[in-house]
C-alpha cells in the first residue's frame, strides 16, 4: 500500500488488520529509515526523509524475504522526534498469510516489487495531505505546524512528485480516501475480496 504522505495507508492497513485479524502481518517502511542521530538537532531536521536513500532498502527487503518464508522478524523501532533507531530494541512480528507492506517509498525498492502480488495506492487531495500530516506529526511525532508546513512544500511534495505519483500507472487499485473519519467501504470491501481471492 503506496500512496502519499497523510494520505491514509496505515488507517487501511489497521482495518485490513481488523477485518483478517490473525492472518494479516503489517510490515512499515516508516521503521526502516536511517539513523541520523550523530548529526545535530538543527542538521536532522534539514534531512530529506523522502528519498529512497533515507531507508534502509536492503534490510526492509531482507525482512520480507524472510516473512515470506514463514520466519519471523525483529523489526527495529525507529523514533521520528530523535529521527533514531532505537538501539537494542526490536518488535518481534510473525509471519502470516498476508503481509500488507505500508510506505510512501515502497514502489522503489525494485527486490520487494518482484515479491508483491497486489499494489494499492491511496489517493488523496494536496489540502488534506498537509492537513493531516501537520496533525499526525504535532501529536505523535514531536513537531510544531510551522516545520510540517515548510517541510512539506520544500520536499515532502516535490519529492512525492518524482517518486510516488508514477506508480499510480502500474497499481491494481486506486483507493480514493479524501473523505475524513472513515473510508470508503465500497473500495474497502473490494480490496478484501481480493485479497481473499489471493489467498
Amino acid at each position: 500500500i503506496c500512496g502519499w504522505s497523510g494520505s491514509g495507508k496505515t488507517t487501511l492497513c489497521l482495518k485490513l488488520k481488523e477485518i483478517f485479524q490473525d492472518d494479516i502481518t503489517i510490515l512499515q517502511l516508516d521503521h526502516y529509515c536511517k539513523d541520523v542521530s550523530y548529526l545535530s538537532e538543527e542538521e536532522r531536521k534539514k534531512v530529506n526523509f523522502d528519498i529512497p536513500s533515507a531507508y534502509d532498502g536492503d534490510l526492509f527487503c531482507s525482512h520480507l524475504r524472510k516473512l515470506k518464508n514463514n520466519e519471523a522478524i525483529d523489526r527495529p523501532i525507529y523514533d521520528f522526534a530523535t529521527h533514531s533507531t532505537k538501539k537494542g530494541e526490536y518488535v518481534k512480528i510473525k509471519p502470516s498469510k498476508i503481509i500488507l507492506l505500508d510506505g510512501i517509498l515502497i514502489y522503489q525498492l525494485n527486490d520487494a516489487i518482484s515479491l508483491m502480488n497486489k499494489r494499492i495506492f491511496m489517493d488523496v487531495s494536496s489540502f488534506k495531505r498537509v492537513e493531516r500530516r501537520a496533525k499526525r506529526d504535532l501529536k505523535e511525532r514531536g513537531r510544531v505546524i510551522k516545520q510540517t508546513i515548510k517541510q512539506f512544500y520544500d520536499t515532502v511534495e516535490p519529492m512525492h512528485q518524482i517518486y510516488v505519483e508514477p506508480n499510480k500507472e502500474v497499481c491494481d487499485i486506486i483507493f480514493d480516501n479524501e473523505k475524513d473519519g472513515e473510508l470508503n467501504e465500497e473500495q474497502v470491501a473490494i480490496l478484501v475480496n481480493m485479497i481473499k481471492e489471493s489467498i
